[in-house]
């Protein structure tokens, strides 16, 4: 091959490799953007009540009703709330009515917001949110360490 034909031979290589090494350099660069990770919130629910057989919780997050939660004397029970999802209105909160029963004795506490995504992004630390419930029927909040 002369120099000529090698020039015109290297000229139309280029000219038809250029697309496909655009193509693979936009594939690399959108490969190298990842979705952050989702903000996702803890609510903890702990049972301080020394004296309570087992403590119900019944909540609900934007009308999304949990599963009744049992809970005994030292233990807790977290939700997790992934802020990202859309949601209309644009805010989350969970709602939980908190009863506890001895034998036969029930006690209803009423129902709390235990988290609310306005109010408590700026007083939860750590995206975590601590509550506890104790024998005076009184959910008070433990905030984040």
């Amino acid at each position: 091959m002369n120099k000529k034909n090698q020039k015109e031979h290297m000229a139309s290589s280029i000219v038809l490799n250029t697309p496909i090494l655009v193509l693979f350099f936009l594939f690399i660069t959108s490969c190298s953007f990842v979705a952050p990770a989702p903000e996702t919130w803890t609510i903890k629910i702990y049972d301080t009540i020394p004296f309570a057989n087992k403590l119900i919780l019944g909540c609900n997050l934007n009308g999304f009703q949990y599963p009744p939660r049992n809970l005994e004397e030292g233990t807790d029970e977290s939700f997790t709330v992934d802020v990202d999802l859309q949601k209309p209105g644009g805010n989350y909160v969970l709602t939980c009515t908190v009863q506890y029963t001895t034998g036969a004795t029930a006690r209803n506490f009423g129902s709390h917001v235990l988290f609310d995504y306005q109010k408590d992004k700026s007083r939860c630390r750590n995206k975590v949110c601590k509550w506890e419930v104790n024998e005076d029927g009184v959910v008070t909040c433990c905030l984040a360490e």
